[in-house]
């Protein structure tokens, strides 16, 4: 593959070539994601585990998740929810910084 000199290179023609990166760079992140799960499957199953098994997915699991209640709503989109736990999400911290008050907010 010749190598080329991007100093050269005029602004659309930099931008073409910025694309095809991109486009390079997911196709071999794909690739390589594809073929690191398909090791550690094959690992796992090497010594008798499926790959969930071993990284608490659900077959075979022996912990359980807690199911907690949503708390705050999202007064503009409804199906945004948040439980209280974690970070909070955008929407509440933008409402929060225009100076709502956090009981605007509860279901």
């Amino acid at each position: 593959m010749a190598a080329i000199d991007i100093e050269t290179l005029d602004l659309p023609a930099l931008h073409k070539h910025r694309k095809d990166v991109d486009k390079a760079i997911e196709k071999l992140t794909i690739e390589n994601r594809t073929l690191a799960l398909s090791a550690a499957k094959d690992a796992a199953a090497e010594y008798g585990y499926s790959l969930d098994e071993l990284t608490g997915g659900q077959p075979g699991s022996t912990k359980k998740r807690r199911i907690v209640k949503a708390r705050y709503r999202n007064p503009d989109n409804h199906k945004q929810v948040w439980s209280g736990q974690g970070r909070k999400p955008n929407w509440l911290k933008a409402g929060l910084e225009a100076g709502r008050d956090p009981e605007d907010f509860l279901i």
